[in-house]
């Protein structure tokens, strides 16, 4: 029986995925970038673990990855410099709370690697680590590299869109994502 399986909240579309508007079980993920990353998510100092729903922001972009995937890589810096672009604009919802932030989560992969790897690439976002690959496959993903857009809701955590695959999928997902900024 698979992760998908066990936990019934998560309702696949056809295609097996998360369907955009099911609401997702949080997680909690080691804090790797210390006072900088908590900073950037809006969580509080004293934080070792980053949760969705302590995320203060109202949309969150995930980016998930492996170090020893270049596709993965590839598409990494291209959510890079999506931030950076997103970021150059006002982007404060309601209350100065952040529209959008990007974080990047490496699947079946090791802090340590992960650690190594954001100091020499400098992602401008922070890192996280899912070893067992389980939120990844939560979604009805098999692999990575995919992207993920989830915004925070009263109700709680909810899919809005899953890249995964084509070129012109990834595409549509960028544009939605360029949307929420305009």
């Amino acid at each position: 029986m698979g992760w998908m399986a066990s936990h019934p909240e998560i309702e696949p579309d056809e295609s097996g995925r998360a369907a955009p508007g099911t609401t997702i079980t949080d997680v909690h993920l080691s804090v790797l970038g210390g006072h900088a990353d908590r900073g950037y998510l809006g969580l509080s100092e004293d934080a070792v673990h980053m949760s969705f729903a302590a995320i203060r922001a109202h949309y969150v972009v995930v980016q998930f990855f492996n170090c020893l995937c270049a596709d993965c890589l590839r598409e990494l810096t291209q959510m890079d410099a999506l931030r950076e672009e997103l970021e150059l604009k006002d982007t404060s919802g309601d209350n100065g709370v952040p529209l959008l932030r990007f974080i990047g989560i490496a699947v079946h992969d090791e802090a340590r690697r992960v650690a190594a790897f954001r100091k020499k690439q400098k992602t401008g976002f922070p890192l996280f680590v899912d070893r067992s690959g389980t939120l990844l496959e939560g979604l009805g993903i098999t692999a990575p590299p995919a992207a993920c857009l989830l915004e925070r809701t009263e109700q709680g955590v909810i899919v809005r869109a899953l890249a995964a695959g084509s070129d012109r999928e990834r595409e549509a997902f960028v544009q939605m994502v360029r949307g929420l900024t305009e």
